[in-house]
């Protein structure tokens, strides 16, 4: 969608909404309770998320802060 997006020269809402639905449906899923290899997952699914909204044009504390990684410290 990104790529599809940036050929066509739109801003691309459509790909960062879908990066954003991923990680929220993640954590939701982490909630509920996943085993040691389900948190993982839904870790490594945060940094892509946040990889894909800074690649959309976020800069990285936005595109982590929608992609709902915290802060470094």
């Amino acid at each position: 969608m990104l790529h599809r997006d940036f050929l066509a020269g739109r801003v691309p809402d459509s790909a960062r909404a879908r990066a954003v639905q991923a990680a929220g449906e993640a954590r939701r899923a982490y909630a509920e309770g996943l085993g040691f290899s389900g948190t993982i997952v839904v870790s490594q699914l945060g940094i892509v998320v946040s990889e894909t909204l800074q690649a959309s044009g976020l800069d990285m504390a936005e595109a982590n802060r929608q992609a709902g990684i915290a802060a470094a410290i």
